[in-house]
C-alpha cells in the first residue's frame, strides 16, 4: 500500500471522509486549485467535490479566495490540537471504563460472574495467566506488576515457544522498579520499560481477552468483550508501550540520566505526524527551521535532552522520532555517527517534530546535520545524515 492511501486511512480514521481525503492531500501536494482542478487531480467526483471542500473548510483545514474561488490547504495545527482533544476524551472514557472494573475488582478473594465480567479472587491469577497462555493464537500484551513478573519468569520457556509460533508478545515494566529491571535483563523476552497505566498490572490476548490486576488486593477482574478489550489496547495498553524503551536501550539511556526523560516525551500522535507530513510538502526549508527553533524554546525547560552533551543527545534524538516513523526505521550508528533513515515513501526528511528539534539542538550547539546520503528505490528512500564531529567530541 503506498503512503498516500495510507494517509488516507489514517485521514479518515481521524474522522475525514475518503473525499475529503483525497481533496485535503491533493491541496497540500498541488497547492492552491481551483474546483474544477480538484477534481481531476484527487480523482473526487465533480458533483460531490463541494461537498468534500465544505467539510475541509469546516474543519479549518482549508480556505477559499479570490473569484472565481480558488481554495488551499492550510498549515494550521489547530485543527488537529481539537482532534487529539476528541481523541482525549476517548481515552478517559475508556480509563473511567477501566476505573469502574478496577473498583469492582477490590472485592477480594471473591468470584463474581456478570455478563462478561468476571471478578477473580487472588488465588486465581496464576491458573488465569497460565490459561491465556495456552489460548492466544496471534497477540498478547503484558503489563507487569510484582506478581505477573513471577509468573512471566516461572513461565519464560511458554512465552520464549509462543515467539517461536509467531505470537506478537509485548511486555512492559515499570521504570520506577529498579529490582525488576535488573532480573529482567537475564530473561531472553522482549521486555520494554515504561510507565504502567494506573500502576496495575494487565494482560490482554488476541483483542478478545482483557485482565487487570490490583497487586494491592491480589484481585483480578476479566473482561470477555472484544470491542471493549480493543478500545482498551488502542486507547491505553498501545500508548503505554510506544511511550516505552527496549529494556537494552532504557539501560543505556540509564547511564546517560536520560531515560526517563524519553519515556515521558515518547507521545505517540497520528494528527501531528500528518501535520508535519504536510508541513514537509508545504514549507520552505527557512520556514522548517524557524518551526524547529520554536519548539526547541517550547521543550527546552521541559527535558534534560537539551543541555546533554550531542554524544548522549543524538540517540535520545533517534530513539524520539522512532516513534513517529512507523512505516520505517531510524538507526543511529555510534562509531561513525550515522544516522540511517529507511522510509517507505520519497520523503527527504522524516515525519517527526524530533527530527526537527534535533536539527535546532545541534545548531545551538555550533554543529549541523548533513545530509551524505539519499537514495530513492521504487518502494522506499534510504536517508543518511553525519554531525561534522570534531576530533575532540569523539575522543573524549
Amino acid at each position: 500500500m503506498s503512503e498516500y492511501f495510507k494517509l488516507i486511512l489514517k485521514l479518515m480514521e481521524l474522522g475525514f471522509t475518503e473525499y475529503e481525503s483525497k481533496v485535503y492531500l491533493t491541496l497540500l501536494t498541488k497547492g492552491p486549485l481551483y474546483a474544477s482542478e480538484l477534481a481531476l487531480y484527487s480523482g473526487v467526483p465533480r458533483t460531490k467535490i463541494y461537498e468534500a471542500i465544505k467539510g475541509l473548510i469546516k474543519k479549518q483545514l482549508v480556505e477559499a479566495y479570490g473569484s472565481p474561488k480558488k481554495f488551499s490547504a492550510t498549515a494550521n495545527p489547530e485543527p488537529f490540537e481539537m482532534i487529539l482533544a476528541e481523541e482525549e476524551r476517548k481515552y478517559k472514557e475508556v480509563k473511567s471504563l477501566i476505573n469502574e472494573v478496577k473498583d469492582l475488582s477490590q472485592k477480594n478473594g471473591i468470584t463474581q460472574l456478570k455478563g462478561n465480567l468476571q471478578i477473580l479472587g487472588e488465588d486465581a491469577l496464576d491458573n488465569v495467566f497460565n490459561d491465556f497462555l495456552k489460548r492466544v493464537r496471534y497477540s498478547l500484551y503484558i503489563v507487569s506488576d510484582q506478581q505477573i513478573f513471577q509468573l512471566l519468569k516461572k513461565r519464560e520457556k511458554q512465552l520464549m515457544s509462543l515467539m517461536l509460533s509467531e505470537v506478537n508478545l509485548n511486555i512492559l515494566i515499570p521504570y520506577t522498579d529498579e529490582d525488576m529491571i535488573n532480573e529482567a535483563v537475564s530473561l531472553d523476552l522482549p521486555v520494554r520499560v515504561g510507565k504502567l497505566f494506573d500502576q496495575k498490572g494487565m494482560v490482554a490476548v488476541d483483542e478478545e481477552v482483557f485482565l487487570i490486576h490490583n497487586p494491592e488486593t491480589g484481585a483480578s477482574t476479566v473482561i470477555i468483550q472484544p470491542y471493549i478489550v480493543k478500545l482498551i489496547i488502542e486507547n491505553s495498553l498501545k500508548k503505554s508501550f510506544d511511550s516505552s524503551l527496549a529494556l537494552k536501550e532504557y539501560i543505556k539511556f540509564l547511564h546517560t540520566g536520560l531515560s526517563e526523560d524519553i519515556i515521558n516525551l515518547k507521545v505517540e500522535s497520528d494528527a501531528y505526524r500528518i501535520f508535519f507530513y504536510s508541513a514537509l510538502k508545504t514549507l520552505k526549508e527557512d520556514e522548517l527551521k524557524k518551526i524547529s527553533y520554536k519548539m526547541l524554546e517550547i521543550y527546552k525547560g521541559k527535558t534534560n535532552i537539551f543541555e546533554a552533551e550531542a554524544r548522549s543527545a543524538l540517540p535520545a534524538f533517534v530513539e524520539l522520532i522512532k516513534t513517529d516513523i512507523k512505516n520505517g526505521e531510524i538507526k543511529y550508528d555510534e562509531t561513525t555517527k550515522m544516522i540511517t533513515v529507511e522510509l517507505e515513501d520519497s520523503q527527504e526528511l522524516p515525519p517527526s517534530p524530533w527530527f526537527f528539534m534535533m536539527k535546532a539542538y545541534l545548531n545551538s550547539q555550533g554543529k549541523d546535520l548533513e545530509k551524505v546520503a539519499s537514495i530513492k528505490g521504487e518502494k522506499k528512500t534510504i536517508l543518511q545524515f553525519k554531525v561534522p564531529w570534531e576530533i575532540e567530541d569523539i575522543l573524549f
